[in-house]
C-alpha cells in the first residue's frame, strides 16, 4: 500500500484548471467586503 496525502496540492493542476481556480477564488472574494473592526460582511 502507498500513503496518499489527504490534501490536494494545487501544483498538480494543469493551466486550465489553475485559471478556473483563480477565477472562482476572485469571484468568491468579490462577495465579501472588509469592515473596520475586523468584521466581514457577506454581500448577497
Amino acid at each position: 500500500m502507498k500513503k496518499v496525502p489527504s490534501r490536494w496540492i494545487p501544483q498538480q493542476l494543469n493551466d486550465e484548471q489553475n485559471q478556473e481556480r483563480v477565477r472562482l477564488c476572485r469571484e468568491n472574494l468579490a462577495n465579501f467586503v472588509m469592515v473596520p473592526g475586523d468584521y466581514v460582511i457577506l454581500l448577497q
